[in-house]
């Protein structure tokens, strides 16, 4: 997990603006969290694992919920406490933690587990399969998971739209291969863009909870038809704003476009 932890130790400030700078992802996530425990309803007890500097529970917090933070990176879980103390909002526990051992939190405790970044980089199934034993373990019965997976097809698109000249190297060309056949991409020295990281064929999504004891609720590409081609989207406020986040929000459901979308995320309750 060193790699991992290096990454994203690099800048704290980078991660937390990054949904800025995605809007449509940060928004057509909320929009489906709110569809499934509506904001004003009972306080939840919700565990985000690997939320990174808090940008969804701090949100949570605001809508009036428990919500504790645990993340790989000692940096991520500063930004985290610093950005709580400044927006003004309480999680009950923000500390540094691990997707693959929650042994430290007790069994059937959360109404709700987030796991929507540690699936990124788990790069074995069997990495994969222990995570979601370790939130569905702290998760009370037909309690929700909400969880997100990097598409198959994210690196190819992203490729495309911002330097598709790079494929005429042959050792890039490979790389992308890899990852269509695979779904396995780990950080080379020529490339520093990204670390070590798993993409998910969305087919394989479904069964991999089925297999754990989930029942599906939702599955929805939280890009919706503009993943790689939003910037412009972006950029727009009030009514143009909504009306983009509501037709994402429809065509994010769509199975056809589903892997279409960088990120795609998974709604389902523990029977």
């Amino acid at each position: 997990m060193d790699k991992i932890i290096n990454f994203y130790d690099q800048d704290a400030n980078y991660e937390w603006n990054r949904l800025q700078r995605h809007r449509t992802e940060f928004a057509l996530t909320l929009k489906c969290l709110e569809e499934w425990f509506v904001s004003g309803e009972k306080c939840k007890k919700i565990l985000d694992i690997g939320g990174g500097p808090g940008r969804y529970a701090i949100e949570l917090a605001k809508w009036g919920h428990h919500v504790s933070l645990i993340d790989l990176s000692p940096q991520l879980i500063e930004k985290a406490k610093e950005k709580s103390r400044e927006i003004g909002v309480v999680l009950p526990m923000i500390q540094v933690g691990n997707a693959l051992d929650l042994s430290s939190l007790p069994a059937e405790h959360f109404d709700i587990v987030l796991i929507m970044g540690p699936f990124y980089h788990l790069l074995t199934e069997a990495e994969r399969s222990q995570a979601l034993k370790e939130a569905k373990r702290v998760l009370k019965p037909k309690g929700l998971i909400f969880a997100t997976f990097l598409s198959r097809f994210a690196s190819i698109r992203h490729v495309a739209a911002s330097a598709p000249e790079q494929m005429k190297d042959k050792f890039l060309r490979d790389i992308e291969e890899e990852v269509l056949k695979s779904g396995i991409y780990t950080s080379k020295k020529k490339l520093s863009c990204f670390t070590d990281a798993y993409f998910c064929h969305p087919s394989m999504i479904i069964p991999f909870f089925e297999k754990e004891g989930f029942q599906k609720k939702d599955l929805i590409g939280v890009e919706g038809c503009i993943s790689e081609i939003e910037e412009k989207v972006n950029t727009l406020s009030e009514s143009d704003w909504d009306w983009w986040v509501e037709i994402n929000y429809q065509l994010g459901h769509e199975p056809s476009l589903i892997g279409a979308s960088s990120h795609i995320l998974y709604v389902g309750e523990k029977e």
